[in-house]
């Protein structure tokens, strides 16, 4: 039995994505944005420590640990640079190319999930990162028109806030539901020092 902690990470980047969602949706150039900077940070903290530890560490069996390690990786930083970027009032456009590509891969790895058939529900699982990744993918032209052409802006935002929140709610519901599972299949777990 080995013990990991995806249901942390699911809960933690459910979190974020509705943050980000309200964040869209509030503007981002909104007076109450620089209330989001301790949230993102948080939010980013976690995902970037245990994304750093299943990436370097491999606690689960085979390439989960880059599925799941690599992407948490690239959000929590990208979390921790919008908060970075709201509270010195720098520009969104630099984290559009970086949310760009952290989009990408969360949607290449979600392809792949479903394409080899990995875990036990690879379809879900699948499904929710091309759905998490998709308003990465559109932070690039939401942040490349908002200046010159808001309307457009603002349409590329709606779209990104309902799949932000379509994603959030399918990684609560599966962490909620790995949470309720861990705990019943761990109840009889007794640490190496304590056999």
């Amino acid at each position: 039995m080995y013990i990991v902690y995806v249901t942390l990470m699911n809960a933690n980047i459910a979190i974020a994505l509705f943050l980000l969602a309200v964040f869209i949706f509030k503007g981002i150039f909104s007076e109450s944005a620089r209330n989001f900077v301790p949230a993102f940070t948080i939010t980013g903290a976690v995902a970037v420590a245990t994304g750093m530890h299943m990436a370097f560490t491999a606690p689960m069996p085979g390439s989960w640990n880059i599925a799941m390690g690599e992407p948490s990786i690239l959000i929590g930083v990208l979390l921790l640079g919008t908060a970075w970027s709201i509270s010195k009032s720098y520009s969104f456009a630099p984290l559009g190319v970086y949310g760009f590509g952290a989009g990408l891969v969360a949607m290449v790895v979600g392809y792949q999930v479903i394409n080899l058939g990995l875990g036990s529900n690879p379809v879900p699982t699948g499904i929710v990162m091309l759905v998490a990744g998709f308003p990465g993918v559109l932070s690039l032209p939401a942040a490349f028109f908002a200046k010159s052409n808001p309307g457009i802006s603002r349409m590329i935002q709606w779209l990104a806030i309902i799949l932000l929140v379509v994603a959030a709610g399918m990684l609560a519901y599966t962490s909620l539901n790995g949470y309720i599972g861990h705990l019943d299949s761990f109840s009889e777990f007794k640490p190496i020092y304590a056999r």
